[in-house]
């Protein structure tokens, strides 16, 4: 752990077991998921290390990516509404 914002940020191990294989304690080369979380540091073990890890990251900012576009449509219709309401309020 380290010290994060005058607290202890906690550190997880994440792995996955390799698939179809004898020995289920065998990690996997890449991964099948992702951590998900920003709140915790992950010690990640997976066989293709660097390469599982920029795959992490590429599917992180993907799924930010896709997540945008209603960010700003939220982030419109909230402000649509707001000056809605006061418009009504006025009268």
């Amino acid at each position: 752990m380290h010290l994060h914002g005058g607290k202890f940020k906690p550190l997880f191990h994440y792995s996955e077991s390799m698939p179809d294989h004898k020995n289920p304690r065998k990690h996997a080369d890449m991964p099948t998921d992702c951590p998900a979380s920003e709140a915790y540091d992950w010690d990640v073990e997976l066989k293709s290390k660097d390469a599982a890890i920029r795959a992490c990251v590429a599917f992180q900012e993907l799924s930010e990516a896709l997540a945008q576009p209603f960010k700003v449509l939220w982030s419109r219709t909230l402000k649509i509404i707001i000056q809605h309401k006061r418009l009504i309020n006025e009268f």
